[in-house]
């Protein structure tokens, strides 16, 4: 670039050829073309790390790997789960409950009474905070005559795992 600068004001006098001022006029081009590849290799390696690192859009506890570290993943493979991550906050409870007992929930839930889930741990201890009734299927399972429902439990220390089995029992209505 400093060389076609010097070159303008002597092309100008005479004293600098033509040829030379083409031939650095297009140095400085050719210059410039290399220094914005650079840039766009630069922004595309960049990219390319970036792919690298994954982050969760979520927080909670992992399960084993199931890729380990520097392994090559595919976006679109079957393979590419990583690992999966368990929410631990806040813990849904399904469960299911006699018909009969469905309808009870349901009615007094448009009376708008408050119905509480009372969960219990396998060792038989209440968990302390109650959880909240979320829903109550329309759909009665015809082999066992029960309806799926779920609650909200909160479990801020993380002391239950998703997946755990437990009791549940429904409170606040009668």
């Amino acid at each position: 670039q400093r060389q076609r600068e010097r070159s303008d004001p002597l092309v100008a006098q005479g004293v600098v050829s033509r040829r030379e001022y083409d031939e650095a006029v297009a140095n400085a081009e050719s210059a410039r073309a290399a220094l914005n590849a650079a840039k766009a290799a630069l922004q595309k390696a960049q990219l390319d790390l970036d792919y690298t690192s994954v982050r969760a859009p979520i927080s909670g506890l992992t399960s084993r790997e199931t890729r380990s570290e520097g392994s090559l993943v595919n976006a679109g493979e079957d393979s590419a789960l990583l690992t999966r991550i368990s929410q631990t906050d806040q813990l849904y409870v399904q469960f299911a409950m006699p018909v009969n007992e469905a309808a009870l929930v349901r009615s007094a839930a448009q009376e708008q009474k408050t119905a509480q889930v009372i969960v219990q741990t396998p060792e038989g201890r209440d968990v302390p905070q109650p959880a909240r009734l979320e829903f109550v299927d329309t759909l009665v399972d015809p082999q066992s005559g029960t309806v799926q429902a779920r609650a909200t439990l909160p479990n801020a220390e993380a002391g239950l795992l998703p997946g755990q089995f437990m009791r549940a029992r429904i409170t606040g209505i009668t």
